[in-house]
């Protein structure tokens, strides 16, 4: 995640372009799981952005670190 997020700002690229990226790709990889392993790719959708959101919530309820 810090390399990045290192990388983007080193080429001016936006949080938005990246996490538009990253959400792209997992879009296209969850899509075709769902369709090799036969699944409804609604109900799928709604398990991935749950767990999605568990992970969000918990990330920014971490303490940030302090800056020097």
């Amino acid at each position: 995640m810090r390399a990045a997020s290192e990388e983007a700002g080193r080429r001016g690229v936006s949080d938005a372009c990246v996490v538009g990226a990253l959400t792209l790709l997992l879009g296209r990889v969850a899509g075709s799981v769902a369709r090799f392993r036969g699944l409804d790719v609604e109900q799928y959708a709604m398990f991935i952005r749950d767990h999605f959101t568990r992970i969000a919530r918990t990330e920014f309820a971490r303490t940030a670190p302090t800056l020097h």
